[in-house]
């Protein structure tokens, strides 16, 4: 009898785990799914101050960037991100077996984004391209770190 008990205990706190655990890291993904939109958004209406408060830039680099993106001679000529026509969120998923971003910050995504550009760079090409988004939990909640580009992901 006491067997059978332990047994009824053991089972329903691994399912009540099972199920917390999945709705924390479903809520998570959520809010990072949230951010990358917002992150797409912003850049596709060319609204950088938005864009900019995404990261976690001291005052310096945030003044920095911003100079660099509200440039009319980088807008014009639509150099790096200026040159983005169009952008859209193809997939997303968690990763913990990439350790170069993992340790880089609380929570990775390997994420897929399908580019549509005026002229490519380095960074941005035409196509579904990989990029890794590295995120940290503050006390605000999530907060994006910074996005490496890992390039066009090359078709079967």
């Amino acid at each position: 009898m006491k067997r059978e008990w332990w047994v009824c205990i053991v089972s329903f706190l691994l399912i009540v785990s099972t199920l917390f655990t999945s709705i924390i890291f479903s809520s998570s993904q959520n809010e990072a799914e949230t951010i990358i939109r917002q992150y797409i958004n912003y850049i596709k209406s060319n609204n950088w101050n938005e864009y900019v408060d995404l990261f976690q830039y001291d005052s310096e680099t945030h003044e920095h960037l911003l100079w660099y993106l509200n440039d009319q001679e980088n807008q014009s000529n639509r150099e790096g991100i200026h040159g983005i026509k169009d952008m859209q969120l193809v997939s997303m998923e968690v990763t913990t077996s990439d350790l170069e971003f993992s340790s880089k910050g609380d929570e990775v995504y390997d994420v897929l984004l399908d580019m549509k550009v005026h002229k490519p760079s380095e960074f941005y090409e035409n196509g579904i391209s990989r990029h890794m988004f590295v995120f940290n939990r503050t006390s605000e909640g999530l907060q994006l770190e910074t996005v490496y580009y890992k390039g066009v992901v090359q078709e079967n």
